[in-house]
């Protein structure tokens, strides 16, 4: 009788995993496509860049509407008109190019690499002209964010192994490390041009500057994962990771959940005005569970959200904010290679 018992168990639960499986991997149950998802009050316009096809996109960086930069494994490019041409404006030594930051149309930052060593270009001209700057005691830079033309954080990864933190404030010509933060990884720092910065950390700690880094304090959130982060002054500031979305109105003392999804691309326009790109439902393929995004959006601070269809594809890689009606990224997974979603 047990035996038969312990048989009729077995066989249910059976039926109930197959039962799941098929009904996740329906269309009509996820309604997860391979589209790019149409995010309501939002508008996308893919662009097929004439960049060399067998060139991975590395960086990406608009510094206003319809004028960004991109690198490539051969060097930096500039677009003027949204994408359709391209110039090469760097064909130089240095190598492994990806972040892509500029703090006004003149001024921008490139980390890369030169002969296994850590180096940043930079120009005072749009991109005209280049300049480097080596780091010797740094194997690469993983992140780097400029508050304007001077002042500027970067997350380094030191020769010995380790990452660390170092600020400039004198365009990237020097930088001095910061001892107090600690715990680093190769996490999404913010340092804005009112002085105030955010690093995030292991175990949920963020490290947070209101002076340009010459001062820190440590915010204990208490979350195990933070993906992003982003202050918008000394008080409001917003945190995505694994389990939600997080609001704070107390400078980090306390934070309430505004989305469940497990989220990692998240940007705040200004206290009510929001975008982010979550996990939402999960298709099945070639035997693995694998995430379907979509764009949400809200207009009142994360109280309600808007949400899109959702797609199987990655939805957006190198996201570069260039106002609040206008954003560039890479796509993955779709026919064309970058795309701007306006408003």
């Amino acid at each position: 009788m047990r035996n038969y018992l312990f048989f009729l168990l077995i066989f249910n639960l059976l039926l109930v995993w197959f039962g799941c499986k098929d009904e996740i991997n329906s269309p009509e149950g996820t309604h997860c496509d391979g589209n790019f998802p149409d995010l309501p009050d939002w508008n996308y316009q893919p662009i097929s860049s004439p960049l060399p096809q067998d060139y991975e996109i590395f960086g990406l960086f608009f510094v206003e509407n319809r004028k960004g930069f991109a690198s490539t494994i051969d060097g930096v490019w500039k677009t003027d008109n949204d994408g359709e041409s391209w110039q090469k404006v760097y064909d130089g030594p240095v190598t492994q190019m990806t972040n892509i930051v500029f703090s006004d149309p003149n001024h921008g930052f490139i980390t890369g690499q030169f002969e296994q060593r850590a180096c940043l270009l930079t120009t005072r001209d749009a991109g005209l002209n280049w300049d480097s700057i080596h780091f010797p005691t740094a194997h690469s830079i993983e992140n780097i964010s400029f508050a304007d033309s001077l002042r500027g954080l970067a997350i380094c990864y030191s020769l010995e192994g380790g990452f660390y933190l170092a600020k400039t404030s004198d365009g990237g010509k020097s930088w001095e490390s910061i001892s107090e933060v600690t715990n680093l990884y190769p996490s999404d720092i913010r340092l804005l041009e009112n002085g105030i910065g955010v690093v995030p950390t292991a175990y949920g700690k963020v490290f947070f500057t209101e002076d340009f880094g010459e001062s820190w304090k440590k915010i204990e959130t208490g979350f195990h994962s933070i993906r992003t982060i982003q202050f918008l002054d000394s008080q409001t500031g917003f945190l995505s990771g694994n389990s939600g979305i997080y609001k704070t109105e107390d400078g980090g003392m306390t934070w309430d959940t505004i989305s469940h999804y497990n989220t990692e691309l998240m940007h705040f326009f200004s206290k009510d005005d929001g975008i982010a790109a979550p996990i939402v439902n999960w298709y099945w393929g070639d035997d693995t569970q694998l995430p379907c995004r979509a764009f949400i959006s809200t207009h009142d601070g994360g109280v309600n959200w808007k949400e899109s269809n959702s797609s199987k594809n990655t939805i957006l890689d190198e996201p570069t904010y260039v106002n609040s009606n206008t954003i560039y990224g890479i796509p993955s997974g779709y026919n064309f290679r970058l795309v701007k979603i306006y408003r």
